[in-house]
């Protein structure tokens, strides 16, 4: 089942918006550390802010790499679309960060000259598996010191699970059964979240429990893309999953149902065509570049000072907006040209 166009849904509002939750939930955690935000509060900790940005982001990135996943060709094909819409803007990200603005932050002399970490970060970053979130004594007087770039430690997961779309492609005759077991899948990951202990892939940071706990929002979107667009399904999905999310959070139905209440909310909510914020897309999709920047824009305007709340939180909003559609359209969207070329 093909996906609506971009033009006639509400799929880049959304990721504007679990962008933003990030980085609400992130402004507690970066100016008073061990605070939670008042979504968690709320709910007595069956939900916080960043958790649902993060969730919400892997189902949106289940239901529409699904669909690119059905109009790709070959794994090769698949594999250098899902590259291009990553590393170029990652690589810039790393760059910006590492070569322009920490030589100024850092009281080492000669910093990019002398010492080994700025091309480390870029390297270790861009190879995923492994990242490194300090960079010397920058921000290490901050009340959460050294990281730089804590939200980078999602993307390994993000592209781990477009690697295995190499077994789809293996599987394609039984791709329908595949994909209607994906519920089942889901249930049995969710399971295993709680009761394996925590395991790394030998020689890196991959933490076997976030793959299964972020595979199962994942499986959820692409579970959600193939039953398709169909409006009055919208409806009725969205009217009843909103209502099992608002009975989760409030504690009645129990913490489980998330894991299919929040995809079956977001995806359907994407699939709607809604006045005016269906024509997002018109500016741009700011979303990843508000993703990998908001934490460094936070964590510098904790070090200028900005660390009240109700100042920091609308400050950061604003300023990783701006360069959210800056590197949109400067990197991203130019690199994502590349795909028509290749």
């Amino acid at each position: 089942m093909k996906l609506t166009s971009f033009r006639e849904n509400n799929f880049d509002i959304l990721r504007i918006c679990l962008a933003l939750f990030v980085i609400i939930g992130h402004s507690h955690e970066l100016t008073s550390p061990g605070t939670t935000d008042i979504l968690s509060r709320l709910t007595n900790g069956v939900g916080t802010f960043s958790y649902l940005g993060v969730a919400g982001f892997f189902a949106i990135s289940g239901c529409l790499v699904y669909q690119s996943f059905l109009r790709s060709s070959s794994y090769r094909e698949f594999l250098l679309k899902r590259s291009l819409r990553i590393f170029p803007g990652l690589l810039v990200n790393l760059l910006f960060i590492a070569f322009i603005v920490s030589p100024f932050l850092t009281r080492t002399p000669h910093y990019v000259y002398t010492h080994h970490e700025p091309y480390s970060f870029v390297i270790r970053n861009m190879l995923l598996v492994k990242p490194q979130f300090n960079l010397g004594d920058v921000f290490s007087s901050n009340p959460y010191p050294n990281v730089l770039n804590g939200s980078l430690w999602t993307l390994v997961y993000e592209f781990l699970f477009y690697v295995l779309f190499a077994f789809l492609f293996m599987a394609k005759k039984y791709l329908r059964i595949i994909i209607n077991l994906l519920p089942l899948f889901v249930f049995a990951a969710m399971l295993l979240t709680y009761t394996l202990p925590q395991r790394y892939i030998p020689f890196t940071t991959i933490d076997t429990r976030y793959i299964l706990n972020l595979s199962t929002w994942f499986m959820m979107g692409m579970w959600l893309s193939h039953m398709g667009d169909k409006p009055l399904l919208n409806k009725i999905l969205l009217a009843t999953g909103s209502l099992a999310l608002i009975l989760t959070l409030t504690g009645i139905l129990p913490v489980f149902m998330l894991y299919f209440s929040w995809p079956v909310v977001i995806v359907r909510f994407g699939f709607l065509r809604t006045p005016l914020i269906s024509k997002a897309h018109i500016l741009g999709d700011p979303s990843y570049g508000i993703y990998i920047y908001g934490f460094f824009i936070q964590q510098l305007l904790v070090y200028l000072g900005y660390n009240r709340l109700a100042i920091h939180m609308p400050v950061a909003m604003l300023i990783s907006i701006i360069i959210g559609y800056a590197s949109w359209h400067f990197v991203e969207k130019r690199a994502l040209v590349l795909k028509k070329l290749l």
